[in-house]
């Protein structure tokens, strides 16, 4: 049931269903949550959908064809084409010849065959009359048997966006990529517990099984808490317990998750936490347990040969238990480690994390899963885990404060802390190093750990089992999980007709990464250098010479435009780049993982208003013109470092292709060939070498004594220019084919929408009309209502006008080609 605020807020979104959105972009993420039609969050889903223009649902849980899971979440982005799961049945059936035509066109299978399956899917009713299919039907007829490689990749793109799907769902397979991933290090340092540790242990797990014994208490919740919290920290938890705190103050979801139980009931914590205070307060006093803390002690022995091995390093320690985070912390300082606290009572979580990140004497974050949620800690590539969760997933979770999009770093290290011979030890040994869970990112198998955890737990804690059973029993569970893992890859692997794997997306993303296809610190200093000082001669930036950090200095001209420019595109204009008149010290690109910070005036980065200012400029008064050819020698040795080009002379010309429409789309192509010959360079080719040549290269001042450049500038505009106009054109066309079954299927479902949504206010209008005019005591009251829907009705139709132009501007509505570079390039050995 909904609490008032709730019932407000769901009231409030379908009152602003019908009018504009309230929000251009809903993102949601984890949203294989939203996939139960009966659940509160499908409900949340289905009330912020009307409210947004755009949507974008994020999961790493695996799709595959035997659940409707797919179909619920189509089903909330676009209600009007999944009304039914039969839509969803039809679309695959015919996707179905596409997939296939494209593992055919990646197997090198004869242009014949492709075709016969292209016109399959041509005749299914979905697929009948678009653009796409039509042109591919038209290019297939052209291409030659065998089909060359590189065309057999662009072929498979190309089936691949003709997937009914493709606008809809875009998904990639996690070990497709896992070569771009980040290596993660693992090790475990198991601590070896003194006699009075041991005994404490001992006692207290005999006295949490016997209270369940006791009492018939459900094993799961009530038993896991305490016990992990004396495998966390024993001197924490005994000076927890002695204090008779019965809240253990845990930070983990899956405890949360259960903690409907009533902690002060009769079964609940209070009576255990009653007893486990006697027990401690026949332990030891506080200061003889922290002296024989030889987890802290290894703990602290590895932290400072980390240190030593990396001065400049940072590290972040996880606990899911506050007394823990609290004891380390106070231990920490003692050691003169100093370190920053987050939890899930920390109110000024980024405070905290910007003073860890910037301040050199803060090596270590003390943190909780709660406490480090929606953080990025990218600038750290160690995590220590000083407790594990039971549930791998909480690891995962840790883990990925490091491990995720931007970092630098080839490797991050995960270190692990335990007591030898506890259930800890046991779960670690026979269930994580088994399945390699802290190495491998595990994703969506969140469900298939999760339940096969939560039976092992109640197991594990009763008491009932002999050390050996106990082995036994998690190595029946690590196989149940591998079993889980094998059936759900394979349901993954059946669900290819579903859009392929992304394979076209995929290979664009290795290609940039091995081309270096991306913007970086040096580059962008460079754009903006060269720019600057052509626009506004004076302005200069100087390299540093120290982790990608430069002095800017604008000259007065400069810093005015720059300073009308941000006031008429309404950007603020309180930055230090505009109002400084000397120089600034600025950091181009974002910090690398284990860098140390230079403490810099600003960041400049590609969406920096500075680089957009002068983009602006460069754009209006760098008309398109044809751009002499230069000449650049090269050594083969530096060459062989990323292409096999043998040595010789050879041209490239490079083209710059433009796509205009709602947002204008660029491409560079390359050709080359070799002047000895004529020898056609591969694509590839060429624009290594023509990006080597410009980033290592020497100018080749006697290329023009040397070569007819006449009769090369001819062969250039007979052969290169002609091969990539060709190019030019066909990606026009594949382009225009391409936007053109968009519009018209965003257009279909714009009709859908607005003819249900249409139908129903013209009835609730018509209804209300008759009932003003019957004579109706309610006739006062409903003329309000019938005038708000009216005005929701006519807000409805502007609402489509402006969408149906929206869309057909998408369309592509201009292409244009310019020469970008001819260059001569001389490989010498």
């Amino acid at each position: 049931m909904f609490g008032r605020a709730s019932a407000e807020l769901a009231r409030f979104m379908r009152d602003r269903a019908d009018d504009e959105p309230v929000f251009d972009m809903l993102v949601v993420d984890e949203a294989h949550h939203l996939r139960n039609p009966d659940t509160q969050s499908n409900l949340l889903g289905r009330l912020l959908r009307p409210l947004a223009q755009h949507h974008v649902f994020l999961s790493a849980t695996p799709i595959h064809l035997k659940s409707r899971d797919l179909f619920s979440l189509l089903a909330l982005i676009d209600p009007e084409t999944f009304r039914h799961p039969t839509a969803l049945d039809e679309i695959l059936d015919a996707n179905r010849p596409l997939i296939e035509a494209r593992e055919a066109a990646l197997r090198g299978r004869p242009s014949g065959e492709i075709r016969a399956l292209v016109s399959e899917a041509a005749r299914h009713r979905l697929l009948a009359g678009t653009q796409q299919i039509a042109t591919l039907l038209s290019d297939l007829d052209r291409l030659p048997d065998p089909i060359p490689l590189a065309e057999r990749a662009r072929l498979a793109g190309r089936l691949e966006g003709a997937n009914l799907l493709a606008n809809t769902v875009n998904r990639t397979r996690r070990r497709d990529v896992q070569e771009l991933r980040v290596v993660r290090r693992v090790s475990a340092h198991r601590a070896e517990m003194s006699p009075l540790e041991r005994e404490a242990y001992d006692a207290i797990t005999a006295e949490v099984q016997q209270h369940a014994w006791r009492r018939d208490v459900p094993a799961g919740f009530l038993l896991a808490t305490p016990q992990r919290l004396l495998a966390s920290c024993l001197p924490a938890a005994v000076d927890h317990w002695r204090r008779h705190i019965v809240d253990a103050e845990a930070e983990d979801e899956d405890i949360a998750a259960e903690s409907d139980v009533d902690t002060t009931s009769e079964i609940g914590l209070k009576p255990l936490v009653e007893r486990l205070a006697r027990i401690c307060a026949s332990l030891p006093p506080g200061r003889e347990l922290e002296r024989h803390d030889t987890k802290f002690a290894t703990f602290l022995e590895v932290l400072r040969e980390f240190f030593a091995s990396d001065p400049e390093e940072k590290a972040v320690v996880f606990s899911t238990f506050r007394p823990t985070l609290r004891y380390l912390a106070r231990r920490l300082e003692q050691a003169g480690i100093h370190c920053e606290t987050i939890h899930g009572g920390t109110t000024e979580r980024d405070a905290a994390i910007s003073r860890f990140e910037s301040n050199r004497e803060l090596r270590v974050l003390l943190s909780s899963e709660v406490g480090s949620e929606g953080i990025d800690l990218q600038f750290c590539r160690t995590v220590i885990n000083y407790d594990l969760p039971w549930n791998p997933m909480r690891v995962e979770q840790r883990i990925g404060r490091v491990d995720r999009l931007g970092q630098a770093a080839d490797a991050v290290t995960v270190i692990n802390l335990m007591h030898r011979g506890t259930i800890d030890d046991e779960i670690y040994r026979r269930l994580y190093e088994r399945l390699g869970i802290c190495e491998r990112a595990l994703g969506g198998f969140e469900a298939v750990l999760g339940e096969e955890i939560a039976k092992l737990t109640p197991e594990l804690l009763t008491g009932a089992l002999t050390p050996e059973q106990i082995s036994q029993r998690i190595d029946q569970t690590s196989q149940a999980i591998e079993n889980r893992l094998k059936l759900e890859e394979e349901l993954e692997g059946e669900a290819a007709a579903l859009i392929a794997h992304g394979d076209h997306v995929l290979r664009s993303i290795h290609t940039a990464h091995e081309m270096h296809r991306w913007i970086g610190a040096r580059d962008l200093a460079r754009y903006l250098s060269d720019a600057l000082a052509a626009l506004y001669p004076g302005s200069a930036i100087r390299d540093l010479d120290r982790e990608d950090t430069y002095e800017i200095r604008l000259t007065s001209e400069a810093r005015a435009a720059y300073v009308d420019w941000l006031q008429a595109s309404r950007l603020p204009t309180g930055g230090r780049v505009e109002r400084e008149t000397g120089s600034l010290v600025c950091r181009f690109g974002r910090p690398i993982a284990g860098q140390r910070r230079v403490r810099a005036v600003e960041t400049i980065t590609q969406t920096h208003p500075l680089v957009r200012f002068v983009a602006a400029r460069v754009a209006e008064t760098d008309a398109p013109k044809l751009r002499p050819a230069v000449a650049a020698r090269i050594s083969s040795e530096r060459v062989g470092a990323v292409a096999q080009i043998s040595p010789g002379r050879y041209t490239i010309l490079a083209m710059l292709c433009r796509f205009g429409g709602q947002v204008e789309q660029e491409r560079i192509v390359y050709g080359g060939f070799a002047l000895s010959d004529g020898t056609a360079l591969a694509d590839d080719d060429a624009e290594r070498l023509l990006l080597i040549a410009a980033e290592a290269g020497t100018l080749w001042s006697e290329a023009d004594a040397l070569l007819d450049t006449t009769a090369l500038a001819d062969r250039c505009e007979s052969d290169l220019l002609e091969r990539l106009t060709e190019r030019f054109l066909q990606e026009k066309a594949t382009r225009k084919a391409e936007q053109d079954d968009r519009a018209a299927i965003q257009l279909r479902t714009l009709e859908q929408r607005l003819g249900a949504e249409r139908g129903r206010l013209m009835a609730l209008i018509d209804g209300q009309r008759r009932e003003i005019n019957s004579g109706s005591s309610r006739a006062r009251r409903l003329t309000g209502i019938l005038a708000a829907n009216e005005g929701k009705l006519k807000r409805l139709e502007e609402r489509a006008t402006i969408r149906r132009a929206e869309i057909e501007r998408g369309r592509m509505q201009t292409a244009q080609a310019e020469q970008l570079a001819v260059a001569i390039v001389e490989v010498v050995r």
